[in-house]
Parts: C-alpha cells; structure tokens; sequence
C-alpha cells in the first residue's frame, strides 16, 4: 500500500491524503491528477485548490502512527518530510 499526501506548498498542512493499492513488487507510478483527483477534493466553496498544493509519497505506518488525539501530522516544506506537532490544547 502507499500513500500520498497533498500539502499546502507555503505551511505543510495536510489537506488530503490518497491511498493506492499495490502489488508486491509493483513500480507503478502515481501521477499528480491521481492523487487530487477533484471528488477527492470537493466541491463549491468548500472544495481545495489544487494549485497551493504539492504531493509527498509517505509511510503508511508514519501515518498511522501520527493518528493521536494529541498530535498534528504535517509536512515539513523545506525538508519534504512527513513531521508531527503537539496539537493546540482546545479552550
């Protein structure tokens, strides 16, 4: 399985992450159009710009372990890795 993330280029928020399934060994390329896909993105005003994004290939298991109620997955734009913050304390 691999996983990409669409990232706003300027703060390295997540906006949208897509899976694809693959088979063991499998080289198959995933291309930009794939990965932000307009369904994916939404529609109307709530729908994202795909312009301000770029696309990062990351670690299922990175993802998974960054799925906390306390932690913010991002994307480090300067070094292009996947990174996590404490998350803002609510109140």
């Amino acid at each position: 399985m691999k996983a990409f993330v669409a990232f706003d280029a300027k703060t390295g928020a997540i906006r949208h992450v897509h899976y694809e399934a693959t088979m063991e060994g499998e080289a198959r390329k995933v291309d930009r159009e794939e990965v932000l896909d307009p369904q994916a993105l939404g529609r109307g005003e709530q729908a994202l710009d795909a312009s301000d994004l770029e696309i990062l290939e990351v670690d299922t298991d990175e993802l998974q372990a960054g799925r906390s109620i306390d932690v913010e997955l991002f994307v480090d734009p300067e070094r292009r890795t996947l990174a996590q913050r404490e998350r803002p304390k609510a109140g």
